[in-house]
């Protein structure tokens, strides 16, 4: 069985993304490819930076947020959240990231 990645990870969600999907029955692969690239890039600048600041990815019943404490100014700033219920392929790519997922 082959080592998950958290690049594997959000290559394989990105083809699975519905837009990209519509895209592709469309015959516009080149641009479903150019899109998947885009929101790989966006997810794993995401993760980096929280895996830096020392983020902490906060999952509950109205999905998850990722969150750090800026240390020089002490205000929390939140990277990136979403309202749509959970994004399991980001919680397991936090996870891999060597971001701390807590359950609230």
């Amino acid at each position: 069985m082959a080592k998950k990645t958290v690049h594997g990870l959000l290559k394989a969600a990105g083809r699975n993304w519905w837009y990209h999907k519509k895209l592709r029955e469309e015959g516009d692969v080149k641009k479903a490819r150019k899109l998947e690239r885009q929101g790989i890039r966006f997810r794993l600048n995401v993760l980096r930076t929280a895996r830096d600041n020392g983020a902490v990815m906060e999952v509950g019943s109205f999905g998850w947020c990722v969150e750090y404490t800026d240390i020089e100014t002490e205000h929390g700033n939140t990277i990136i959240e979403t309202m749509s219920g959970h994004d399991d392929t980001m919680i397991e790519a936090a996870h891999l990231a060597g971001i701390r997922v807590v359950q609230i």
